[in-house]
């Protein structure tokens, strides 16, 4: 009896591979920009929902209630410059950066980041003054931000898939419809697992606190620790949802399978990302936003960030690829033995 050679699979790309490929696919398809760019110049020169009422409204609710304003001043390491602190809250709030829903859509240098001066003068502020208007205006811009995100994000999976499996424009739209729904859907189901998370493990953290404070903060970090292996499991999920699952519970157990089997490489990706980002994350808050500087630091914010979101793409796409091959070598070796 004689065996037939079965080739090995072609070994999956390493992390700083998949990452160049990322750089390479954006930089010879710059339209993959206009999302992040668009987004950040408006947040910037465009109008801004302000909530500065709404906290000048809560700064005065403490000033006249001394007991609440006794024990919030406990948590302050200076009281005094808790109106300093509202004001500059208000001043950089801007209820249009929900439209950056990152990870889960186009990423953002300016959402977190309002501007009382651009280059085009004071900027125009729109007040919002209830709590009931900052929910629905929330609510609302997240919506729209996750249709813009599964836009941009099936654009990169477009630009990174070989082109027999690119799906055709009529193909593409069903594919970000339901890849808008399914995102929107993930991202309230995690907002709600995590209050669901927190609620317990605060209380839990109190009642030990009072026991032993070292024990309450055993407590904190444990559930903090989880909390990170649970995101880590399942940081894929956005990836998977784009290029190949249109049901969540799919795309949970297929992210939990690719971690698992390359849990190694998945680390160091997101650990490059993390430096990649604190460290210019400073370069790029440098310039002031009543300069036109600030234009360069977008430019630049938007293109490392989308190159970095394609490389997840690249390493993903590929260790799935991997999988399937090894998973194929598998069910054909009983049958090489003839």
């Amino acid at each position: 009896m004689g065996k037939r050679q079965i080739a090995a699979p072609t070994p999956p790309m390493g992390v700083i591979d998949a990452l160049g490929h990322g750089l390479q696919a954006v930089a010879t398809h710059l339209p993959l920009l206009i999302l992040p760019l668009v987004l950040d110049v408006f947040l910037w020169l465009g109008p801004q929902l302000s909530i500065a009422p709404l906290l000048g409204q809560a700064l005065a609710f403490v000033r006249a209630n001394p007991d609440f304003a006794s024990a919030l001043n406990q948590q302050l390491a200076d009281p005094s410059a808790l109106p300093d602190l509202v004001t500059a809250a208000g001043e950089s709030i801007n209820l249009f950066g929900f439209l950056s829903t990152a990870p889960l859509g186009v990423p953002s240098m300016m959402a977190g980041r309002g501007a009382a001066y651009t280059p085009l003068g004071a900027s125009l502020r729109i007040a919002v003054p209830g709590v009931l208007d900052v929910v629905i205006w929330g609510s609302s811009l997240t919506v729209v931000g996750m249709l813009l995100g599964s836009v941009y994000l099936h654009l990169i999976a477009r630009t990174v898939q070989a082109p027999a499996e690119r799906a055709d424009r009529s193909v593409l739209a069903g594919k970000i419809v339901r890849g808008w729904l399914n995102l929107t859907l993930l991202a309230f189901l995690a907002l709600g697992a995590l209050a669901l998370y927190l609620v317990p493990l605060s209380v839990l953290t109190l009642v030990t606190t009072a026991v032993h404070p070292l024990l309450g903060g055993l407590v904190n970090s444990l559930g903090a620790f989880f909390a990170m292996y649970v995101v880590f499991t399942y940081v894929f999920i956005v990836q998977e949802v784009v290029l190949h699952s249109d049901k969540l519970r799919i795309a949970l157990r297929q992210s939990a399978r690719i971690v698992r089997t390359n849990a190694q490489p998945a680390a160091g990706l997101l650990l490059i990302i993390l430096v990649i980002n604190l460290g210019l994350g400073f370069v790029w808050g440098l310039p002031d936003a009543a300069t036109w500087l600030m234009a360069l630091s977008i430019c630049f914010h938007a293109f490392v960030n989308t190159a970095l979101i394609a490389g997840t793409f690249y390493f993903y796409s590929d260790r799935v690829r991997w999988q399937a091959e090894l998973a194929r070598m598998a069910a054909q070796q009983p049958s090489a033995l003839a």
